[in-house]
Order: C-alpha cells, then sequence, then structure tokens
C-alpha cells in the first residue's frame, strides 16, 4: 500500500475539509488506525543525509531506556523494529496492543521491537506508571528527548507524522518504513528470508518523490483553495497523477477534493 508523508495528507484533509465548508457538510474523520493521515508530530529542520530503504541502520545514542533491555546496535541475524511515538498521540496508544502481540509472536524469530518517543523523560515515565499504559506496552521503551534519534530517522527518511515503524533488517540495513498497522505481513517476510526491499524501495522512494513535490505545490495548492479556484487544485493533482500514474493515494485525494 502507498503511503505519503504527513505534509502531503495534511493538505489534502485542508483541502477537503474546505470543500466540506463549501457544501455546508462535514468531513469525515479518519479513523485512528487508518495508515494515512498519521498524527502530526512536531517539525523538526536539520541537515541530515537522507535515508531509505537498504541504506545503513543509524546508530541508536539513546540514554534513557525504561522498559526492557537496552539496545546498543544491531545484531547480526536479528531484526529490529523502530517505532516513533508519542504519549499525546491517539493512533499510536491504539497500536500499543497490536505491537505488543506482534513483539510475543516474533520473540522466537529474534525480533526486539523498541517504541522511541521524543519527549521529556518525566513524561514517558509518568505514562508508564499507568497501570494501563505499562500493561499495553510489552516492548522496550525509550525516550530520546535530545531527537538525535528522532532526526537521524524520521527526518533523513522524510517521515513527518507518528506513528511510524522502521524495520533494521538481519543485515542491520532498513528494510522497511511505513504505518505500524500495515507491519504484519513485511516483518513475517523479513524474519522468513522471503521480503523484497528492493521491489519496495522502488515504491517507498516514488512515494517520497510524491510527497516532496506535493510540499513544492502547497503554497498553490493553497492560494488556490482559498481563491476557491478548485479547477486550479484539480489540475495540479492531475499534472503530479500524470509524473506519478501507479500512486493510488494522488487519485484518491483528487477524488476526495
Amino acid at each position: 500500500m502507498h503511503r505519503l508523508t504527513l505534509t502531503a495528507a495534511a493538505l489534502s484533509t485542508t483541502l477537503l475539509a474546505a470543500a466540506a465548508l463549501a457544501q455546508d457538510s462535514k468531513a469525515t474523520p479518519a479513523t485512528p488506525l487508518q495508515p494515512a493521515p498519521a498524527a502530526a508530530a512536531k517539525p523538526v529542520q536539520a541537515d541530515v543525509p537522507p535515508l531509505t530503504i537498504g541504506d545503513k541502520a543509524p546508530a541508536i545514542d539513546i540514554s534513557n531506556w525504561l522498559k526492557g533491555d537496552k539496545v546498543s546496535g544491531f545484531e547480526p541475524g536479528k531484526v529490529t523494529v523502530m517505532e516513533f511515538w508519542a504519549t499525546w498521540c491517539g493512533p499510536c496508544k491504539a497500536g500499543m496492543p497490536h505491537l505488543s502481540e506482534m513483539q510475543e509472536r516474533f520473540k522466537d524469530y529474534g525480533v526486539t521491537f523498541v517504541g522511541v518517543s521524543d519527549e521529556k523523560l518525566e513524561t514517558v515515565t509518568d505514562f508508564l506508571a499507568k497501570p494501563e499504559w505499562n500493561e499495553k506496552m510489552r516492548y522496550t521503551v525509550a525516550t530520546d528527548p535530545d531527537r538525535s534519534v528522532y532526526t537521524s530517522y524520521m527526518v533523513a527518511a522524510s517521515q513527518n507524522g507518528i506513528p511510524t515503524a522502521f524495520v533494521v533488517g538481519k543485515t542491520g540495513a532498513i528494510e522497511w518504513i511505513g504505518h505500524p498497522v500495515e507491519l504484519d505481513p513485511v516483518l513475517e517476510a523479513v524474519v522468513k528470508d522471503t521480503w523484497d526491499s528492493k521491489a519496495f524501495k522502488t515504491k517507498f522512494d516514488a512515494d517520497i518523490a510524491v510527497s516532496k513535490e506535493m510540499r513544492a505545490q502547497q503554497k498553490k495548492m493553497m492560494e488556490a483553495q482559498k481563491a476557491g479556484d478548485w479547477d486550479a487544485v484539480l489540475k495540479m493533482f492531475d499534472e503530479m497523477i500524470a509524473k506519478n500514474p501507479d500512486n493510488p493515494g494522488l487519485l484518491m485525494q483528487k477524488m476526495q477534493v
């Protein structure tokens, strides 16, 4: 499934909301576990090398390990799932039982799930002190308040929404990036050495290119939206669809607008 980053999804939501208001109706909100749009994460500006499928996973430079054993590196033959989340993120909290179930199911395959928040230590500590959430997070939890790991993963991979998961494969390379709700078949294939990371890289890179083009077009689209020039907005979508005919997300957003 193709997944646009939050910038594109947020723009679509804005345009859709404006169209809904013009029609004197209400837009239907997304359900918590939909792959997109993901919950908004705080933007970060940083000059970091780009990260994509097949690249070596960045080091995990985290001091605060709150649950589970510290993960200092990626062992050959082992698989690590890095999931970026926050205590304020509804979809993140809704997905915790799913991640815990996957941790238990894939433990014997040498898989470790690591939930990484960029919040203050006390914020996450207080969150885990509540029995409800402590029970739901039955996997390793760490906090990265200086956002160094967030930057080397999320920013580098042009991911602007959470929850987002990174699968680090048996060779220490990034095998997959996406919404955790889509993770089950991917992880099954990775641990059994049947995952086609090259094919996924082609799709992922294409989606990132679309996302960057959406960001470049965002100002023009918003100006056209404010002016009520929906023909211009649709024309921009048509231009992007012509360049990216295999991306169903663009067509869906155009249909919504």
